[in-house]
């Protein structure tokens, strides 16, 4: 493996776990370099990239063949606050290949530089999953041989398909449409008199009867019309 950019602009004062003024702990390792160009640690397969509002430009990658904290089968890790991503979804990246340019992209940068996450979950680049300390993962592995075969990352879960519209309305007959029509002018009807009568009361009259009976006018209307219009 090898750091993603050059590890002396590792910056020792807010290391992974540190608060620093935060309400939670910095998830990852931070290397406070200008605009540089961005190098992939080790052999990967190239899993999201994008935007986020507050960790900006991102790439995060699977890294096959690499264990998690001891454990076998593989780790991610996210490029944040790119200010240019160079690399596509789906890229097979070799190690030490350019991937991108830090920046100073999303509101959680208050400067440039690269943040970089490492954990168990393709959601790294969220600050998900069980994390470690990428910088002390990575320095622990300098010049590690990547593995010669690459391993395709695991599938995503599916997202659910989204459900679908309310049914079309089957248009009626022009029998049941003349039948729809005269009962909805009977409820027209009906509303009308029972205004009629409520304004009789005169400063008895109900405003809440008086305004339920309107809506029920102006309801059976529109469905008269619908039905004209429409056929159902």
């Amino acid at each position: 493996m090898q750091h993603p950019v050059d590890p002396s602009t590792y910056d020792y004062s807010d290391p992974f776990g540190s608060m620093a003024g935060r309400s939670y702990a910095h998830t990852g390792s931070d290397y406070i370099v200008a605009y540089g160009e961005v190098y992939s640690v080790a052999d990967a397969i190239v899993y999201h990239t994008g935007w986020n509002d507050g960790n900006g430009n991102y790439i995060c990658c699977y890294l096959p063949g690499h264990d998690w904290d001891g454990v076998e089968g593989g780790a991610y890790i996210a490029y944040l606050h790119l200010s240019s991503i160079n690399v596509n979804e789906g890229d097979s990246v070799k190690q030490g290949q350019k991937i991108g340019v830090s920046g100073n992209t999303g509101s959680n940068s208050r400067g440039p530089h690269l943040h970089v996450t490492l954990s168990n979950s393709d959601l790294a680049y969220l600050g998900l999953g069980a994390k470690v300390d990428p910088f002390a993962y990575i320095q622990a592995r300098l010049g590690f041989p990547v593995p010669p075969k690459p391993v395709e990352p695991p599938k995503p879960t599916p997202v659910p398909p989204t459900p679908a519209g309310p049914p079309t309305p089957v248009k009626l007959t022009p029998a049941q449409q003349r039948q729809a029509i005269a009962k909805q002018r009977q409820y027209l009807k009906d509303a009308r008199t029972n205004l009629a009568n409520e304004r009789r009361l005169g400063s008895r009259k109900d405003e809440r009867k008086m305004a339920k009976y309107r809506e029920q006018i102006a309801r059976a209307q529109t469905r008269i019309k619908n039905i004209r219009r429409n056929g159902y």
